[in-house]
């Protein structure tokens, strides 16, 4: 467990990084495919615990069962916006980034 902790703080200070050089959107996704990830494999341990009265076979729904989930975060991160403020500083885009700040 202190690994993990020790993980959320150094994400903490250092996530602001890869937002500032590529914006919300491509970190969202990049780093939530991290996300992904760990949520898949809960999202596996789970499944073979509910598909384990399957007989034979049962091993490709258990691997089906996890990709569902990260399917379905990659498009739902597809339709982020981009910040204002990445608009504004990397983009010199300032008409879009009003826009964006009205919403």
């Amino acid at each position: 467990m202190a690994s993990a902790l020790w993980g959320t703080v150094i994400g903490a200070l250092f996530g602001g990084i890869p937002t500032d050089k590529l914006g919300r959107k491509k970190t969202l996704f990049w780093i939530l495919y991290q996300f992904n990830i760990v949520f898949g494999i809960l999202v596996a341990f789970l499944s073979n615990y509910l598909l384990s009265g399957i007989p034979e076979n049962a091993w490709r729904w258990m691997i089906g069962a996890e990709a569902v989930p990260a399917f379905l975060y990659t498009l739902m991160v597809l339709t982020v916006p981009e910040s204002p403020r990445w608009l504004l500083v990397k983009k010199q885009d300032r008409k879009a980034a009003e826009q964006r700040f009205d919403r």
